[in-house]
C-alpha cells in the first residue's frame, strides 16, 4: 500500500513530465530568437563598419581621411544618408565650405556636429538670415557652448539686432572660462553703436597690467587701437595715448597713426601730430583724416598753397565728406578767392545734408533693426560691402512687402543686376 507521501511524490514526477516538452519547445523558439537576432545585430555591425570608420575620422579631425573613406562607401550606396551627412561634415573641416553647402542644402542636418558645420559653412559665406535660425536652435540644444554663443551673437550684430545680441554677449561673459571673450564681444558690440563709455567699461578688465592680449580673438593691435578710439571719442586723449601708442609700436597702421596723431594734437602737441600724420600718408596716400589734419596745420599757418596740396587728392572723390569740403572753403578764403570760396560752401552745405540723412538713417538701422527702411539701408549696406546674396534676399523681401516702392525697386535691380546702387540719402525720410 501506497504512502501518502510516495502518491504526492508521483502526482509531481507525472505533472513534471508533461509539462517538459512545452518547455522544450519554449526554451528552442527563445533560442531561435535569440540567435536570429544576434545574427541580424552581428550584420547589422559588420555593414555598419565603415561609417563607423568615417565618425572615428571625423572625432579625430582626419577630415580628408574621412572624406576618402566616405567617397569610397557612396560609390556603391550613392543614397545612403547617413554617409551623405559625414561627407558634408568632412568638407566643411576642410573649409571645402561651398561644397559643404551644397551638400547640406540637399540632405539637411539632424544631428548637434552636422547643424555646426551647416551653421559654420553659412557664416563663412555671410548668409546671416540663414545661418541665425540654426544658430538659434543650436544655443538652445547646447546653451552653455561658448562658440554657439559667440557665433549666435555675431551672427544678431551682423543683422542689426543689438540688444539681442547684447543678450547673447553678456550671456557668454557669465560663463565660466569664457569671461575675457564676453568681455571684449560686449565692448566691441556697445563701440559700434558709439556707446563708448560702456566699451571701455567693459575691456579695462582686459588691459589690466601683465596681459599680453594674446588669447583674444582680434590682434593685440587692433584691441589697442580700438580701447584708444573709444577714449578719444570719450574725450579723454591722455588715456587714449597710452594705448595707441602701444598699438603703434605693434603694428604701425594709418588708422593707428591717425588716431595717435589725432590724441597728440588733443593734448596739445602738434609737431608730433604732424610728423604722425605724414607717416600716414606715406603708408596711404588717399588717408582723409591725416590730409586733413595735415590741411588744418596748413591753413594755420596761412599756407593755403600747402592745405590745397593736402586736400587736392581727397576733392574728387565721390565719397568726399563735408570736413574736406569745408576745409577746401578755408583755404579758398584765405587765397582770397571769393569765387571758389563760395562754391566750396555750397557744396559744404549739399554734404551736411547728405550726412544728416545718412545719420537719420543709420539712427533708424539702430533703434529699429526690423522695420522695413532698417532692413533696407541694411541690403544696401550688404551689396556695398559685395555681400550681393544677403542684400538680394532683403530686397526681394522688402518688394513682396512693397511691391510698388519706387526705391526699393530700383534697389533690387541694381543688387540682381551687380549695378551701382541708387545713394543710400535717397532713400524717402518723409515716409518713417
Amino acid at each position: 500500500m501506497m504512502t501518502k507521501e510516495a502518491i504526492t511524490r508521483g502526482a509531481v514526477s507525472k505533472g513534471t513530465g508533461r509539462q517538459a516538452p512545452w518547455k522544450r519547445l519554449f526554451i528552442a523558439a527563445f533560442s531561435i530568437i535569440l540567435l536570429t537576432a544576434g545574427a541580424i545585430w552581428l550584420s547589422l555591425w559588420w555593414e555598419d563598419r565603415p561609417l563607423r570608420a568615417i565618425d572615428s575620422a571625423l572625432d579625430r579631425g582626419e577630415y580628408a581621411e574621412a572624406l576618402d573613406l566616405a567617397n569610397d562607401y557612396l560609390k556603391e550606396n550613392s543614397s545612403n544618408a547617413r554617409v551623405l551627412d559625414q561627407k558634408a561634415r568632412a568638407l566643411a573641416g576642410l573649409e571645402r565650405w561651398s561644397e559643404a553647402l551644397r551638400l547640406f542644402e540637399l540632405i539637411g542636418a539632424d544631428s548637434l556636429a552636422s547643424q555646426r558645420a551647416w551653421a559654420k559653412a553659412l557664416l563663412v559665406h555671410q548668409r546671416w538670415n540663414e545661418a541665425l535660425p540654426l544658430l538659434t536652435r543650436l544655443n538652445a540644444l547646447a546653451p552653455d557652448d561658448g562658440d554657439i554663443l559667440h557665433e549666435l551673437c555675431a551672427c544678431e550684430a551682423k543683422l542689426g539686432y543689438f540688444d539681442e545680441s547684447l543678450r547673447a554677449a553678456e550671456r557668454l561673459l557669465a560663463l565660466k572660462g569664457h569671461e575675457r571673450r564676453g568681455r571684449l564681444l560686449l565692448g566691441t558690440l556697445h563701440f559700434r553703436r558709439g556707446n563708448n563709455r560702456l566699451a571701455i567699461q567693459a575691456w579695462l578688465p582686459l588691459l589690466e597690467e601683465g596681459s599680453d592680449l594674446s588669447d583674444l580673438q582680434i590682434t593685440p593691435s587692433e584691441f589697442l587701437l580700438a580701447c584708444g578710439r573709444a577714449l578719444l571719442d570719450d574725450g579723454r586723449p591722455a588715456d587714449a595715448l597710452v594705448q595707441l601708442v602701444r598699438s603703434v609700436r605693434l603694428n604701425p597702421t594709418p588708422e593707428a597713426l591717425d588716431a595717435l596723431a589725432e590724441a597728440c594734437d588733443g593734448l596739445g602737441d602738434r609737431k608730433r601730430a604732424v610728423s604722425l600724420w605724414e607717416q600716414a600718408v606715406a603708408q596711404n596716400s588717399d588717408d582723409r583724416p591725416a590730409r586733413e589734419g595735415l590741411a588744418q596745420e596748413a591753413l594755420e599757418r596761412k599756407s593755403a598753397p600747402d592745405a590745397e596740396r593736402w586736400l587736392e587728392p581727397l576733392l574728387s572723390r565721390p565719397d568726399l565728406k563735408s570736413s574736406t569740403a569745408f576745409l577746401a572753403q578755408r583755404a579758398a578764403t584765405v587765397a582770397g578767392n571769393k569765387e571758389a570760396a563760395a562754391k566750396w560752401a555750397e557744396r559744404v552745405k549739399a554734404l551736411r545734408e547728405r550726412e544728416k540723412k545718412i545719420d537719420s538713417l543709420e539712427q533708424v538701422l539702430r533703434e529699429s533693426p526690423r522695420s522695413f527702411w532698417a532692413r533696407c539701408v541694411r541690403a544696401h549696406h550688404f551689396a556695398s560691402e559685395g555681400n550681393y546674396s544677403q542684400a538680394q534676399v532683403l530686397a526681394e523681401e522688402l518688394l513682396a512687402q512693397q511691391p510698388d516702392e519706387q526705391y526699393v525697386r530700383q534697389l533690387a535691380d541694381a543688387i540682381r543686376n551687380r549695378q551701382p546702387l541708387p545713394p543710400l540719402d535717397a532713400i524717402p525720410l518723409k515716409q518713417y
